[in-house]
This record gives C-alpha cells, sequence and structure tokens, in this order.
C-alpha cells in the first residue's frame, strides 16, 4: 500500500495491461505510471472505543460488496469527470478573452494545471470475493501541496510565492465555475501537486 489509508480509500501500485480492445488514446493508457484505489468501511470492535487511529484495533478497514464499491467508485469518477469539464470551461473563458480584448499590459501568468486522468476497474464476474472495483489514477511524483481548504474560498496561509500564485488562480476558477453554473457547482478542497491536482466537487 502507498502510505497509510485515507477517510474511505487505499492506495496501491498498479501495473496497466492494454488489450487490443483498448485503445492507445484513451487517456488513462497514456501515463507511465499508476495507482488502483479500493474503497473500505472500518468496522466497530463491539466493546472498543471509537477511534480515529486506522491502525487501531476499532479502525479495522473491511470491504464492501462489488455492487456498492462500484456506486461510490462511479460517484468518484464522475466528479473527476465533471472537475475536469468545470477547469476546462475556466480556461476556456480566460483564453476567449485575451483573443477579443486585447491587453494593453503584458497578460499574467496563467498556471496551466490539470485534473490527474482516471477509469474505473471493473472485475467482469463479481461472484468471486476477491475482486473489487478501483478507481485507477495517473501517479504523481512531487510535494503534495493543498491550495485551499473544502470550507473557504480563499488561499491557505503560509504558502509560498509559486504556490500562492496558483492558489489565487484556483480561488478564481471557484468563482468562475459558481458564477456560470449560475450558483449550481464549483471545484473545491483543491489539492496536488504543483501542475496535477486531486479535488473535490462541491
Amino acid at each position: 500500500m502507498l502510505g497509510p489509508a485515507g477517510s474511505f480509500k487505499t492506495c496501491y501500485p498498479a501495473l496497466l495491461e492494454r488489450s487490443e480492445m483498448l485503445q492507445p488514446e484513451d487517456n488513462i493508457l497514456q501515463v507511465e505510471t499508476i495507482v488502483a484505489k479500493c474503497c473500505f468501511y472500518r468496522k466497530q470492535v463491539e466493546g472498543a472505543e471509537v477511534s480515529k487511529t486506522p491502525s487501531s484495533p476499532s479502525g479495522g478497514r473491511k470491504r464492501l460488496a462489488v455492487q456498492d464499491e462500484l456506486v461510490k467508485m462511479l460517484d468518484e469518477a464522475n466528479c473527476l469527470y465533471w472537475a475536469t469539464s468545470l477547469m476546462t470551461l475556466v480556461y476556456n473563458f480566460i483564453d476567449d478573452k485575451l483573443i477579443c480584448r486585447p491587453l494593453v499590459y503584458s497578460p499574467p501568468i496563467i498556471p496551466r494545471l490539470c485534473i490527474v486522468h482516471t477509469a474505473l476497474a471493473i472485475p467482469q464476474d463479481t461472484r468471486e470475493s476477491h475482486n473489487a472495483v478501483y478507481l485507477l489514477e495517473e501517479r504523481i511524483s512531487g510535494q503534495f501541496v493543498k491550495y485551499i481548504n473544502n470550507n473557504c474560498a480563499t488561499p491557505r496561509h503560509s504558502l509560498a510565492p509559486a504556490k500562492l500564485e496558483i492558489a489565487t488562480f484556483l480561488c478564481f476558477a471557484q468563482h468562475a465555475q459558481y458564477h456560470f453554473s449560475q450558483g449550481l457547482v464549483f471545484v473545491s478542497d483543491f489539492q496536488g501537486m504543483l501542475f496535477c491536482l486531486f479535488l473535490s466537487l462541491t
């Protein structure tokens, strides 16, 4: 397992072998290394105190049924799908404005960020107990950065200048997404590496 378990997912190094049916231009197939994420729940041990520590007896991880795994992982994949579309909307808006309204001064540097490429791996036979639904993601190396908390549309405190610039842009992206969706949706909890993001959808 890569690092400690999260709130509801574990992460493992993975290898993707492409069959002839899969086209090489599919995004997840272009990345060099991937990880496989599997969801779980924590089963409370009878008589044990509630603990948030993953290694504690009361924090034991249990597999969900494959059907339940699929529902949860589909939600996760759909959030990433919509987040990619919402970030594309922001960049299209910026590019259109830069073309339509020539600037007197040089335009600011626009961070060109991307959402991690993902795919779902679904077992062909769901009756086998060892089969599981996995969320495949490109593996990102480097320092992990949390740019914006999910409860406030402002940059996190104490960010280095380069990271603060990215966080400020991401705050703008949130406001643009909220505006163009007429208050329906925006991407929250921006976190990741310098040019690749993990996130949640609000």
